[in-house]
């Protein structure tokens, strides 16, 4: 038998997760890890730029 998968569900947990997400400022630790994981996704986004504007350079001896 094949289950069909449940779409658009939101747990109560989850729902109270979220009301206490945007009703509690971010901690000093919490702020530190978005800080690093943006430099961590600018460094990648721009290096994958970088290589897309790069033509293809093969070299040959």
């Amino acid at each position: 038998m094949i289950r069909r998968k449940i779409v658009g569900y939101v747990s109560e947990i989850d729902k109270m997760l979220k009301t206490f997400n945007q009703t509690h400022p971010k901690s000093e630790s919490q702020l530190a890890e978005i800080k690093k994981y943006e430099r961590i996704y600018k460094l990648r986004d721009e290096a994958a730029e970088e290589k897309r504007e790069q033509p293809n350079q093969s070299t040959t001896l």
